[in-house]
């Protein structure tokens, strides 16, 4: 609190953070520290569960709040969507749209304004990814541009420019080696050191901080005892040893006299950690000085720090508790504000939300001020707010140029309350949560939700029809208010026709479900479209649909995306009909084969036996089924008896890091990191012969067009004679990468392995994707 240097550590995804240098800046020296991940790790895979894409990086963004909890540092973003893997910085920033990005990194650093930037990653490329490499050229063009008034004029309403004082890369031995540079003559931390106040070190702290980040498996053991982190000078003023020297660090760089550092000072030496209220006098002493300084506005984050610790050290507790989780726009919201003052210092209630209460606040004993409020008809509806608009290329589209930043915003709804503690009056906002009491983890809390008058749920998020030129599809209507009655109608693509046009709904309470059937018919020569469900109500609407994102690790989070669903018309040839779906990691490509009318058994472990299995024309092990089983030879031995005897396997990716056995098929292959990023990248056929390609359709280079994020990855290698592969791919200047998709007979069936990202392009409905995967299903 005393301290008022600020570090701004830099680099690309969610769990590319030096947790331990951050928990080192912010616990030790006391810094403002905060992280800045340019994307919000939307591209990545995910362990814990089915979601991708956007519903994935919400997951991330949570997890790395998650881990700041951890180790006290605070996190920035841009706007940029992570697209996937990039192999340079080049192809990074044209589809980023560099200029946007290094915008938004400008304006990161003229928010914070960070004293020192540290990047984590190299300029030069040995970081790999091109999005880390990004990263660090933006942040060392950043470093040189945010302190110029005529670059981004535009923000300067905002933020002022802002100069840091120098930037560093915090390195590693073999880049150090490979440029000749010997670690002894740089900069250091040593990140094992044991802090007091935590009884534990920094890197233990950074294990926990890291284990948050549990989509991607980032489980952290903690290294105990001395470890050093090094630090290159890339630019500013030079140092060689303190990379912190040179910061005026005390709160006379706001323009505040040095009395406030002195009675910090006095603050920190007489604090009894027994009796904490006793350092109240001083800090409401430091907190009334600083507000009467004409330019208290520069340190406005210190000050509400400050109050907010006024508030812990006073031992009072404030709670404002609605009596429902869930409101929509013009809703009445009952609040019950409780003040607990279980020090017994001087404290009293002046008012909450403008109305008097004047009320003394007795030792220990709650104090409870009922009130209401309305939630405003212009109320954002609860929902991640950098998806509230449409996403331009692989940029999230956030006109709040403030919000553009953030990693989430704040509470929807807030109680005011005035108090005088102890001589000081002050007003804080108290963010309203509802709480209710879990039988297995206790009291829970979560922000009211803000949603429309009726949730539109779709049944599914793709429909596919083959052959046909009509589809049934489903929606759930959920009532959001009671009293309510209109008409559900469809938003349909050009041309196309649905029976019935629309339906009337009545008389709706609220909680109620409703399920409404259309038949939609396609236009001809329009094979796919997006239908959208409208309800409307006089002058109401409502057009969103209702999901949650719910682990044990993160705050529930609801999403209220546009209520649509996607119609596939395409022409397949199905014929078989039982398929046995054993879940890796999660994906949802089982969905995809129901919605094209397979009968899909999802198999658990118990499943997979002899018998069992012959039930099954086909069976598909899902995205890195052979890296998430501990028992993944015995299952593979038993999945490789079902082939021998005439079936047909065909397993998705997996990563050769957390294999369970030395191959997943049944002769020897390796996992590579091979893969094609480019999603539009030439696909050649080698064996035009292949039944993998011909039966029941013929597979031709139309089929791999309109494919999302990447072509495939860890494509195997090192193949053992008996595989036969059919494609060739490659990234622009690579060499081609033919084992995207290899198979073998195998006694009387047909094992097949593919890298191809179909995890991704069935979700997508990518109309060549689902015809070449139905043909691998279709194999005899």
């Amino acid at each position: 609190m005393s301290r008022t240097g600020r570090v701004l550590y830099v680099a690309a995804h969610p769990d590319d953070e030096n947790t331990a240098v951050l928990a080192y800046c912010a616990n030790k020296l006391g810094f403002e520290t905060a992280y800045l991940s340019l994307t919000r790790g939307d591209g990545g895979q995910n362990i814990i569960g089915d979601e991708q894409g956007i519903d994935l990086g919400i997951i991330r963004t949570q997890e790395l709040l998650a881990a700041r909890r951890t180790d006290g540092a605070r996190q920035f973003f841009t706007r940029a969507y992570d697209f996937g893997y990039s192999k340079s910085p080049a192809e990074t920033f044209t589809l980023w749209n560099k200029d946007s990005v290094l915008s938004d990194v400008v304006f990161v650093i003229r928010h914070f304004r960070p004293d020192v930037i540290i990047t984590r990653f190299p300029s030069t490329g040995e970081g790999g990814h091109g999005h880390h490499t990004a990263s660090a050229l933006l942040a060392e063009e950043a470093f040189r541009l945010a302190g110029r008034s005529d670059i981004y004029p535009e923000q300067l309403q905002f933020a002022a420019p802002w100069q840091p004082k120098r930037l560093l890369w915090n390195g590693w031995g073999p880049v150090f080696k490979s440029r000749g540079i010997n670690p002894d003559t740089l900069s250091t931390i040593d990140i094992g050191e044991f802090y007091t106040p935590a009884g534990m070190s920094f890197n233990e702290i950074a294990a926990i901080s890291r284990t948050m980040h549990k989509s991607q498996g980032f489980g952290s053991s903690p290294q105990r005892g001395e470890q050093i982190q090094h630090f290159l000078h890339l630019d500013g003023e030079y140092t060689k040893q303190d990379i912190f020297s040179g910061i005026n660090s005390g709160w006379s760089r706001y323009g505040f006299s040095e009395e406030i550092d002195n009675l910090f000072a006095k603050a920190i030496r007489e604090y009894d950690y027994t009796a904490p209220e006793k350092s109240l006098p001083l800090l409401a002493e430091i907190y009334n000085r600083v507000l009467s300084q004409k330019n208290s506005e520069a340190a406005s984050d210190k000050i509400s720090e400050l109050r907010n610790l006024i508030i812990a050290m006073s031992g009072v507790w404030i709670e404002s508790v609605s009596s429902k989780d869930r409101y929509t726009r013009g809703d009445t919201v009952s609040v019950k504000t409780t003040v607990i003052n279980r020090k017994g210092i001087p404290f009293q209630i002046l008012s909450v939300n403008d109305i008097p209460v004047n009320k003394t606040a007795g030792s220990n004993k709650p104090e409870v001020t009922e009130h209401k409020l309305i939630v405003p008809q212009n109320a954002r509806l609860s929902n991640p707010f950098w998806t509230d608009e449409p996403m331009q290329g692989n940029l999230f589209t956030i006109s709040n140029q403030k919000k553009r930043i953030l990693p989430e915003t704040d509470n929807y709804l807030f109680s005011q309350i005035t108090v005088d503690l102890a001589g000081t009056i002050f007003t804080a906002d108290i963010p309203i949560f509802y709480r209710k009491n879990d039988p297995v983890e206790g009291e829970t809390w979560r922000a009211p939700a803000v949603l429309p008058v009726v949730s539109l749920i779709p049944e599914e998020e793709l429909y596919i029809a083959n052959n046909t030129e009509e589809k049934e599809i489903r929606v759930t209507l959920r009532a959001n208010k009671s009293s309510l009655s209109g008409r559900l109608t469809l938003r349909l693509p050009e041309g196309w026709l649905s029976t019935p046009v629309d339906y009337s709904v009545d008389n709706l309470i609220e909680g109620e479900e409703r399920i409404f059937t259309f038949t939609v018919r396609q236009n001809k020569g329009n094979s796919s479209g997006s239908v959208g469900f409208l309800f409307t109500s006089g002058d109401i609407t409502a057009d969103r649909s209702y999901y949650e994102i719910n682990y044990p690790h993160i705050p529930l989070q609801i999403v209220q995306p546009p209520a649509e669903t996607k119609i596939l018309f395409t022409g397949i040839t199905r014929q078989k009909q039982q398929i046995g779906y054993i879940e890796g990691a999660g994906d949802k490509v089982a969905e995809v084969l129901e919605s094209a009318g397979y009968q899909v058994t999802s198999l658990q472990e118990k499943d997979i036996t002899p018998d069992q299995l012959l039930s099954y024309e086909s069976i598909v092990t899902g995205v890195r089924f052979f890296n998430t089983r501990k028992n993944a030879a015995h299952l593979l031995e038993t999945l490789l008896a079902y082939v021998k005897q005439g079936g047909t396997l065909v397993v998705q990716y997996n990563t050769s890091g957390e294999l369970k056995l030395p191959y997943p098929g049944p002769f020897p292959f390796k996992i590579s990191r091979d893969r094609v990023t480019d999603e539009n990248a030439p696909v050649t056929v080698t064996d035009k012969t292949s039944p993998l390609l011909s039966y029941p359709d013929t597979i031709t280079s139309e089929d791999f067009t309109g494919w999302v994020q990447e072509r495939g990855l860890y494509f195997p290698s090192e193949l053992s004679a008996e595989y036969k592969t059919v494609l060739s791919m490659s990234d622009k200047g690579e060499t081609a990468k033919e084992t995207s998709l290899i198979w073998t007979r195998y006694g009387k069936g047909i094992f097949i392995y593919t890298g191809l990202s179909f995890f991704r392009q069935l979700p997508a409905g990518v109309p060549g994707a689902l015809r070449l995967f139905v043909n691998l299903i279709e194999q005899k």
